[in-house]
């Protein structure tokens, strides 16, 4: 890593948003059945009569034009208010993606090596032990955290929201998502706790990507937000993505739902009292960011096409390789989601990876990468296909049930399916 701190001159800014930007193509003439495609509003409204969901919105990508962007049902619990294209959603860990993207910056030019000992930016950090199984002894780490066990998930770090073991306990009880608090702050937590496995040993999806958070304004001097923003989202155009709803916008701020005591939805958090009606002093790398199905739509475009926008290179296409390709070892599997083990899948410096063949026709094909949020939002990005896929709901807790009902659909439209 280069010694000092210095700014980097801003990335151009992206050209003005013309109107009909992501007004939805032809999807026939993109490789498209229209007549299956069109299946994913009754499959919505299905879930939508279950009291799965209030709203939804998908967007589907194709050789870097939309060919769909809908929206479904309502955006409030009564069914008062149509769902809209441009309302905004917590995307929670949807974050994660663009927070290891913007650390994979720093390793492209030169300022991150990602595999020198973690210490070596953030000296608390140095000399990890670890907890053993009986939840009481605790030995020596075998070798320096990396900021590739961060990327991947096997630096030992869970969130602990759970609670199921001593380990996750101690994680919980430090209260390590703190608002009140800033990054600094969540170094200081975590110098004080054990590892709960060895480095690199095992994938333990957690509280990892935060942190990247503070190893980005360590290694950049900037503020964790003010990088993200001048690095990614204004050269992407993701000018509705960020860690608080600005006062122009709120009135396109979904309410939060969850299960009521009947089972049926109620609300968590309304608008008006959301903590995101504010810049927070905590800035989650791991879940912090609200954004629009359109600003994820441009950072998804970007993937697709390995790191450029428009004309101008965002990063290289060995950057975006190293994001989206499998990295972890097999004592290191396997991933889970939604708490369930996930094993066909990898996980690369940010997403997780398909790594098997398809059990069935309309199944995720190997190489295809996304990740999801905790209020049900999901996206997949398929490059054999090159298509890309959103879809955003707005309910805890998180449930792949949108994700499992229109992935099938839209693989199956795929008349030209690879």
């Amino acid at each position: 890593m280069c010694a000092g701190v210095f700014s980097f001159p801003p990335f151009p800014a992206p050209p003005p948003v013309i109107p009909d930007e992501l007004s939805p193509a032809d999807p026939a003439a993109f490789g498209f059945d229209p007549q299956v495609l069109a299946e994913i509003r009754p499959a919505i409204e299905e879930l939508r009569q279950r009291q799965r969901l209030a709203g939804a919105v998908v967007a589907i990508l194709r050789r870097g034009q939309v060919v769909f962007f809908e929206a479904f049902g309502t955006r409030d619990v009564e069914g008062q208010i149509p769902q809209e294209r441009d309302s905004i959603f917590r995307i929670f860990s949807m974050t994660k993606p663009l927070t290891s993207l913007a650390v994979l910056q720093l390793a492209e030019r030169d300022r991150l090596d990602l595999d020198a000992p973690l210490e070596r930016s953030l000296p608390q950090l140095a000399d990890r032990r670890v907890l053993q199984a009986d939840g009481v002894t605790q030995v020596p780490a075998q070798r320096s955290l990396t900021t590739r066990d961060l990327l991947r998930h096997t630096a030992g770090m869970p969130y602990g929201a759970l609670g199921r073991t001593a380990g996750e306990q101690l994680y919980q009880q430090a209260r390590l998502l703190d608002h009140q608090t800033d990054l600094a702050a969540l170094v200081t937590k975590l110098a004080g706790l054990p590892l709960v496995s060895q480095p690199g040993a095992r994938f333990t999806y957690g509280i990892a990507t935060d942190l990247l958070g503070r190893l980005i304004e360590v290694v950049s001097g900037q503020p964790f937000d003010q990088f993200l923003s001048q690095n990614l989202l204004v050269p992407l155009g993701m000018h509705e993505t960020g860690f608080s709803v600005p006062p122009e916008s709120f009135h396109r701020f979904l309410e939060l739902l969850g299960r009521g005591a009947n089972g049926g939805l109620a609300v968590v958090e309304r608008p008006e009292s959301s903590r995101l009606r504010q810049p927070l002093r905590f800035l989650s790398g791991g879940g912090g960011l609200v954004s629009t199905a359109a600003d994820y739509i441009r950072f998804c475009r970007m993937l697709l096409s390995y790191g450029r926008v428009g004309e101008n290179a965002l990063v290289q296409p060995a950057t975006i390789q190293a994001l989206i390709g499998n990295q972890l070892l097999g004592s290191a599997y396997p991933i889970t989601v939604a708490d369930q083990p996930q094993f066909h899948q990898g996980f690369g410096l940010g997403v997780s990876v398909v790594c098997q063949p398809p059990a069935t026709p309309t199944g995720p094909p190997v190489g295809e990468y996304g990740w999801g949020g905790a209020a049900s939002t999901h996206f997949w990005v398929s490059p054999r296909e090159e298509l890309a896929v959103i879809a955003l709901s707005q309910v805890m807790p998180f449930t792949l049930q949108l994700e499992n009902r229109i992935k099938p659909i839209v693989y199956r439209a795929l008349r030209d399916r690879r």
